[in-house]
């Protein structure tokens, strides 16, 4: 039998030896069908396990290993960790434990994985993961987590990555069918990790949603590529016998999650990046109707519904499904990888033209969303409220609906005064941060407001923060790292300034950070891939601006970037798979309808279709 024959049989075993005798037969009979050489070598080899003499390792090392650990944590708030200070346990799992930690070089918060022992107790196995997870960090894409080192600390292995403020794809879920238009950004943003990962001959192997994690801005970052293999790679060695590799982050059932595997993965196939576009399309599914589409509890079920069962139509869980959505799911969970999309681009082709689709139909007079708004176009709400000078501010009240009509729109939602602001106001800024809404400052008349207050949504009540140490209007914000940042505006109707401070809600504090380049008002401020760009705005009482500067919150540093092509003040702005799109605004002359977007990773400007 050659390699990936053994390959085959070690992860079938794998899966059975978990099972009681009853669900092992009738797994293997899936499994093994038609092939009674591979049963009989899987048969042989869980014979072999129940003798007391260790011929492999405990099967269930894998994926018990932090139960057979101490419960307690390695590590407390005030440890160290080479140059991080651990602040906090931020999660606890099979594949280790996850702490928010401070980086006291580069002065910035990071997340620390500390994994499980198990993968220093096997050569082979440490060098495969210090060898994948170099590949993974070479990957540079905004929607995938940064991975800033592979380290390690008493003989324990650990990775330090950026620590995402935000929620999990699963914890959106928990809530109910994630809103349309939500699901296809979010599932374009993880087609777009994927792409780029397996341009870089990565597949991720791992696709669900707990490794979807989602800004409060909308943006997607994909987590854990520490389960990515080397899709191109194969052992130049293969073990002397079945099993003897044990710890190996190619096993297809232990180092995945069953309910999210491909056919091919769920046997202990080789397999490539089709598979994770099988597990994207489980997790789409999933989002669009609220429940996966294999469910079956029991292990064996669920493997032989994977293999052999197509999951119920999209359509009956969400009314007036479009039967377009419906074919990219259907297609994107083929049994047959050849009947998948065979590249995540071709994916993000048909998804953006759903969207495009759905876009147009949300012109539609009658249209309204049948899903509450997510936090941040609440936000985008109180901004337009701000703006024409109301106190108080109202949002759309929907309908408890399953999903959102798109091709037969109808039941347009209503308005629901909440509680007002402390004080009248315009030109506040709003923004989201940890699922908290924040307005900041102001004008009334030319009165400049230095408030900071947050709004809860459960009590309907507004609650004073630490005010801004500069009072201003007609500034920026942006939310990067944990922290809003105002940025630069005004301190009467006319006086610009170019002051930047950072909010940590942590502590209710504001810290001055370096001032920008150039003072300014009116400017549009975004935050893509880790920095905060000002963009545009006016200056010196009439002059526009075009000029594009990041901030790098790691070196408190501001760096100009490419300016826009035209130069104006008070556009709105707007970050879409990690693109920044300036849309209008005033120029010397007049009001302008241009629309120009912004790519961070190729410092580049497109004119858009003007509105």
């Amino acid at each position: 039998m050659n390699h990936q024959g053994w390959m085959q049989v070690d992860n079938v075993f794998q899966a059975a030896v978990e099972l009681d005798a009853v669900g092992r037969d009738a797994f293997l009979d899936v499994a093994c069908a038609g092939d009674p050489i591979l049963r009989c070598e899987v048969e042989s080899l869980l014979s072999a396990d129940s003798q007391p003499w260790d011929l492999i390792d405990t099967p269930a090392l894998e994926s018990a290993a932090i139960l057979l650990e101490d419960n307690e944590t390695r590590l407390t708030a005030g440890d160290e960790v080479a140059h991080y200070e651990i602040l906090k346990l931020v999660g606890k799992g099979g594949m280790g434990e996850v702490y928010l930690a401070h980086d006291r070089i580069l002065n910035r918060n990071i997340a620390l994985k500390l994994l499980p022992f198990y993968y220093t107790q096997n050569e082979n196995q440490l060098r495969r993961f210090q060898r994948e997870a170099q590949a993974a960090s070479a990957l540079n894409h905004p929607n995938i987590i940064t991975i800033h080192e592979l380290g390690s600390f008493d003989e324990q292995q650990f990775i330090a990555t950026e620590f995402i403020e935000g929620e999990t794809l699963r914890d959106l879920i928990k809530r109910g069918p994630v809103p349309l238009p939500d699901a296809i950004a979010i599932a374009i943003q993880t087609a777009g990790a994927l792409s780029a990962a397996h341009k870089a001959g990565i597949v991720h192997r791992d696709i669900k949603p707990e490794n979807v994690m989602v800004r409060p801005d909308g943006y997607v970052k994909v987590l854990d590529f520490g389960l990515a293999k080397l899709a191109e790679e194969f052992e130049t060695n293969p073990p002397t016998r079945p099993g003897a590799d044990r710890v190996d982050v190619s096993s297809g059932f232990l180092m995945g999650t069953l309910r999210y595997m491909s056919p091919e993965q769920a046997l202990g196939l080789q397999v490539d990046a089709r598979s994770d576009l099988f597990s994207l399309g489980v997790v789409l599914y999933e989002m669009v109707s609220g429940r996966p589409p294999f469910d079956a509890r029991e292990r064996s079920e669920l493997v032989e519904s994977i293999l052999k069962s197509d999951p119920p139509v999209l359509g009956i869980y969400t009314d007036r499904l479009p039967e377009s959505l419906a074919a990219v799911a259907a297609k994107m969970l083929a049994k047959e990888p050849e009947l998948r999309y065979q590249t995540a681009d071709e994916l993000i082709t048909d998804l953006n033209l759903f969207r495009a689709k759905l876009a147009l139909a949300a012109k539609s007079p009658a249209f309204a969303r049948s899903r509450p708004w997510p936090a941040i176009a609440l936000a985008i709400v109180l901004a337009v409220a701000s703006v024409i000078g109301y106190a108080s501010f109202k949002f759309l009240r929907s309908s408890t609906a399953a999903g959102p009509a798109v091709e037969s729109l109808n039941d347009a939602g209503t308005w629901t005064t909440k509680a007002p602001i402390s004080s009248p106001r315009w030109q506040a800024e709003p923004a989201v941060l940890n699922g908290v809404l924040y307005v900041a400052g102001g004008w009334n008349v030319c009165t400049p407001f230095a408030d900071l207050e947050s709004y809860d949504p459960e009590t309907n009540t507004w609650t004073q923060r630490a005010p801004m140490l500069t009072a201003r209007g007609a500034h920026g914000v942006g939310v990067l790292d944990g922290k809003l940042y105002a940025v630069g505006g005004s301190t009467d109707c006319g006086n610009e300034i170019a002051s930047v401070e950072a909010y940590d809600p942590a502590t209710d504090t504001w810290t001055p950070r370096t001032a920008l380049p150039t003072a300014r008002l009116g400017h549009a401020v975004a935050v893509s891939n880790g920095k905060l760009y000002a963009i545009g705005g006016r200056s010196s009482g009439t002059r526009y601006l075009a000029s594009n500067t990041q901030y790098d919150p790691a070196s408190d540093t501001w760096k100009a970037r490419a300016p826009m092509p035209s130069a104006r003040s008070g556009a709105a702005v707007a970050l879409v798979n990690g693109i920044i799109y300036v849309i209008g605004g005033v120029d010397r002359s007049s009001s302008v309808a241009t629309v120009e977007a912004y790519d961070p990773t190729t410092d580049s400007w497109t004119s858009r279709r003007s509105m």
